[in-house]
């Protein structure tokens, strides 16, 4: 697996939010649910630039994206599932509603991929750690590890399995501790890096 020490993730979110606004919301209000409610709503050309800040892909055998959930971003991710679903009436209560178990908090979803003929059973363990330039770390809250499976044959016997060839894993920080900075952000596994990249967060919502 190619480490990519030389990958800067500042330099991918170049897309900066408007002025007054380039920090991570650690207590979301009604007017910014609303704002955030209408990113969701617009085309599909302001919704690619706004998600944009948060997307990384990365060019790695085994880790294809690393992705930053805010608990901003998270209103207008859910108020594009619910237009996906016919829902057109989702409301700023209800986006309160669903972002309630993600207050205050930072998420880092890492998306891998493995060999199909790997002999996993299920998701390796890797590992997200946030910390500063000097090397201090940012206290890791909850991790879920989700593995994803192939797709059955078309003429596959009932109750065999599918190989796993990749998983996605989220890892909760504290927004507020993760702060308006510059933080490396490194994925390992098995205590070996895998990845590096430096966020300037002040530049997210």
């Amino acid at each position: 697996m190619r480490a990519l020490h030389g990958l800067t993730l500042a330099a991918a979110l170049c897309l900066v939010a408007p002025a007054g606004l380039r920090a991570i919301v650690l207590d979301v209000s009604q007017d910014q649910i609303y704002r955030a409610i209408a990113i969701g709503r617009s085309t599909d050309a302001e919704r690619a630039q706004f998600h944009g800040r948060y997307l990384v892909p990365v060019e790695d055998a085994t880790i294809e994206q690393v992705e930053l959930l805010t608990e901003f971003r998270r209103v207008v991710v859910e108020t594009e599932r619910r237009l996906r679903l016919g829902d057109h009436m989702f409301s700023a209560r209800q986006a309160a509603d669903a972002i309630k178990p993600w207050r205050r908090k930072l998420t880092i979803v890492v998306r891998v991929r493995l060999h199909p003929q790997n002999v996993f059973v299920t998701v390796p363990s890797y590992e997200v750690v946030v910390a500063s330039p000097a090397g201090e770390e940012v206290t890791l809250g909850d991790v879920r590890r989700m593995p994803i499976w192939a797709t059955p044959e078309p003429n596959q016997k009932p109750g065999t399995g599918t190989p796993l060839i990749g998983g996605i894993v989220e890892s909760d920080f504290d927004a507020a501790t993760v702060g308006q900075t510059t933080r490396v952000v490194r994925v390992a596994l098995g205590g070996k890096e895998l990845a590096r990249a430096t966020i300037d967060f002040a530049r997210l919502e």
